[in-house]
């Protein structure tokens, strides 16, 4: 069945709606090298590489993730929105070593913390799977602010995402 059927969508509706969320997606796309070269100028990073094409798997869980980028950092950040650098878990971040980039570009007002679903818990997964200690979202509002905030890796979460992963029943559909 088309999800336009199931969705009792007017066929014609359904397209339009999924050709303006494949254009957005394409613009997305598109940004995220600008907004990520950026953000590693801003961080100060070295060997970045924004053309990642293959999947990262966690040795253990049933996670994989992709990256739209990752770079080696060697500066302590504290949260300074002057510049643009936010920590949302307080204290600071340590960036020595590797590090996840995450790219993200949206319409709506900027935000001092993401909403969960602008990168944090995608950062958290990302972490978990490359193993590294600390990642950041950069997000573009509007297309106009840049804000980089920056994350440690968080047991808490990433204990959370785990159990989601190991404890969730699949749902009929997923069994078929």
């Amino acid at each position: 069945h088309m999800v336009g059927d199931i969705l009792r969508l007017d066929a014609w509706e359904a397209a339009g709606k999924s050709q303006a969320r494949f254009q957005l997606h394409l613009a997305n796309h598109s940004v995220e090298p600008v907004i990520l070269r950026e953000a590693a100028y801003r961080l100060d990073l070295d060997h970045v590489n924004t053309d990642i094409d293959e999947a990262v798997f966690h040795p253990d869980l049933p996670l994989a993730c992709s990256l739209d980028g990752r770079g080696d950092g060697g500066i302590v950040f504290e949260h300074n929105p002057a510049h643009g650098i936010y920590v949302p878990q307080g204290g600071v971040v340590d960036t020595h070593g590797p590090g996840v980039l995450e790219a993200k570009n949206t319409t709506a007002a900027p935000e001092s913390v993401p909403a969960p679903h602008r990168g944090p818990l995608q950062l958290q997964g990302q972490m978990m799977c490359t193993n590294y200690a600390w990642g950041a979202v950069c997000v573009l509002y509007r297309g106009s602010e840049l804000r980089i905030f920056l994350y440690r890796a968080d047991e808490d979460v990433q204990a959370q995402i785990e159990d989601c992963l190991l404890y969730t029943s699949p749902s009929p559909r997923d069994v078929e």
